[in-house]
């Protein structure tokens, strides 16, 4: 399960095996901090698209890592403690991250027990931790089940501040991996800004895919006149068909995109795409009469977006200046096309640069010449 941001409480580790963890993971930036006892540690893996920066007044506590996480439109703190079991919780510690900023998710192995999250009977550091929640805006993500192997205690916990905290928002406790705790994912519904994100643009050549069709057509109309296993024939023919398709396609990748199509005409292709689906698996005739309906919304829409986007670019033109004016007209017509003499509109030629410009703006439905 890829994780952009990997906590781990109570590691005990050392030196060596830190180096080795960041050899492994060499795509995240890691920070660690030694406990003060032989069960302590953190240590904190970030995907190194995200932005993350290690707080100063902060740094070199055992047990204890606080981070900046994201730019200054999406960031937050996020800090991770390990209380051993015979240690008192840090709410001093705890109250100074909070006071820095309030943005904060605090996480880690508490050791802390109360039965407003945990399936357990109270114990002082879960009386001590669920008094100080009930003073800050703080709220237990995981709340009723296990993250010890030894018990039924939620020992493991995730607290967030009321606002990040989304009913959309998930968590789930994973199978032990051979510690004595569960892993705990924990996934939110806020979206980190990343540095080096690509978006994959794939590009499918149609017209080499049509030519394979055409000249195995033979190949395949004897293999199936002549099997006799029709099953056995379906999967090959199809297994053909997505290899084609793979061998086709060639996947480029952007650092951002910006979609062709406004908002809300992409969401009525998404709303009729799925109509589609319905009347072909139903062929009810109230999908057949809506995709019918979608088809003409969605074709006047993007007609008016279509009109409204050359207008906006007929705006930019200067009418004065007839030598920049076909510098941008220029750029819409190939170079094997005969040059543009003017615009045949209502039965007249208008060859005046012009009157030819005052003709564009208007977007009639003009011939040219």
């Amino acid at each position: 399960m890829p994780c952009s941001i990997v906590v781990f409480n109570g590691t005990h580790h050392n030196d060596e095996t830190v180096k080795i963890f960041s050899k492994h993971y060499s795509n995240y930036n890691t920070y660690w901090e030694k406990g003060t006892n032989n069960f302590g540690g953190v240590l904190v893996a970030v995907h190194r698209s995200i932005p993350v920066q290690k707080v100063d007044i902060f740094q070199h506590l055992p047990n204890v890592i606080v981070l900046d996480i994201g730019t200054a439109a999406d960031k937050f703190q996020l800090a991770t403690c390990y209380s051993p079991p015979n240690e008192n919780l840090p709410i001093s510690l705890f109250d100074k991250i909070l006071k820095r900023n309030i943005n904060t998710v605090l996480l880690g192995d508490f050791n802390a027990k109360h039965i407003s999250w945990s399936s357990t009977i109270d114990n002082h550091k879960g009386r001590a931790l669920f008094n100080w929640l009930a003073t800050n805006s703080l709220e237990v993500v995981n709340k009723f089940v296990p993250t010890s192997t030894r018990s039924n205690g939620t020992i493991d916990l995730i607290l967030a501040p009321t606002h990040m905290i989304a009913p959309t928002s998930s968590f789930c406790v994973l199978p032990s991996i051979g510690s004595d705790h569960f892993p705990v994912v924990w996934t939110p519904t806020a979206k980190l800004h990343k540095r080096d994100c690509l978006y994959p643009i794939k590009r499918t050549y149609w017209t080499l895919f049509k030519l394979f069709l055409v000249f195995t057509f033979s190949f395949w109309n004897d293999m199936s006149s002549k099997t006799d296993d029709i099953m056995h024939f379906f999967s090959t023919y199809e297994r053909f068909l997505a290899l084609l398709a793979s061998r086709l396609t060639y996947v480029s990748y952007c650092s951002a995109y910006k979609p062709s199509l406004p908002p809300h005409i992409i969401k009525l292709i998404q709303q009729k795409k799925m109509i589609l689906r319905l009347a072909r698996k139903t062929k009810h005739p109230l999908y057949i009469t809506q995709l019918k309906a979608y088809s003409t919304i969605i074709r006047k829409e993007i007609f008016a977006h279509k009109r409204l986007s050359w207008l906006n670019y007929c705006s930019t033109l200067n009418a004065a200046d007839v030598k920049q004016f076909w510098k941008k007209a220029r750029k819409h017509f190939s170079v094997t096309n005969p040059p543009i003499n003017g615009f045949l509109s209502n039965g007249a030629v208008i060859s005046s640069p012009n009157e030819m410009c005052n003709l564009a703006k208007s977007f009639s439905f003009v011939v040219l010449v």
